[in-house]
């Protein structure tokens, strides 16, 4: 049974898509977490049907029912203890502003970009004073790779992935706790951490989970002290066994 949710319910997605296998991996790289558990997106409740979550085609309002039926994700979803009206009207009156808002492809490739920059930078260091073909070889796909950045550096501007614009909407309704980064810095396990601090501090509770593998929720009480870690989709199959 789907367990009833809230708006501002925040869930985190585990996906198990290709695209969002490389959008696990990127961050596994960049940030250095295991494979395993990296989050791929994230997104809030918009009513008890639906959340309000950046896509593909821009932000939009999306219904719940795709995570049992067409969504390749395991889920988590929390819920703060305190809301209050005035944070619910607020958000209400952001949603229509963030609309439509494109999503940030182009921050993958700029990711992308930095992270084989440094490969190469690396790579002509350690053999280009064997062959001058090699230094100008490497150098080339250095530069390369700086134009592709400043390229896609301008793409950038104006869109927003998951993680930003939830970031957006939880540090406007004064929701983000205080030691968070500037929403453009963030991706789901940093904001995933902060939910669990926010948990053991009796601010949030985890309500649910959802197994892609079984296709069942999974309900928690409020003020459980159940940690991530301890839904068997935290583990591979192996460590299950």
């Amino acid at each position: 049974m789907t367990p009833k949710f809230k708006v501002l319910d925040v869930f985190f997605y585990k996906g198990q898509s290709i695209t969002s296998k490389a959008i696990r991996l990127l961050s596994s790289v960049r940030y250095g977490m295991p494979y395993k558990d990296c989050f791929s997106h994230i997104d809030l409740g918009y009513d008890e049907d639906h959340t309000f979550s950046a896509e593909a085609k821009g932000a939009e309002i999306v219904s719940t029912e795709r995570i049992e039926t067409t969504s390749k994700r395991d889920v988590i979803v929390y819920r703060y203890r305190k809301i209050t009206q005035e944070q619910i009207d607020n958000f209400y009156k952001m949603v229509p502003e963030y609309e439509g808002r494109g999503y940030a492809f182009a921050r993958y490739i700029i990711d992308a970009a930095k992270i084989f920059s440094f490969v190469v930078f690396i790579l002509g260091l350690l053999t280009g004073w064997m062959s001058l073909k090699f230094l100008l070889l490497f150098g080339i796909l250095f530069i390369a790779l700086q134009l592709v950045y400043i390229f896609f550096k301008k793409k950038d501007k104006g869109t927003s992935d998951c993680s930003e614009l939830v970031a957006i909407f939880l540090d406007e309704l004064k929701l983000m706790p205080y030691f968070s980064s500037d929403p453009r810095n963030e991706f789901p396990n940093s904001q995933l951490s902060k939910m669990e601090m926010m948990r053991w501090y009796g601010l949030a509770d985890m309500i649910a989970t959802f197994d892609y593998d079984t296709k069942t929720w999974k309900e928690y009480p409020v003020g459980a002290k159940t940690v991530v870690r301890s839904t068997q989709f935290a583990f591979t199959k192996k460590e299950n066994k």
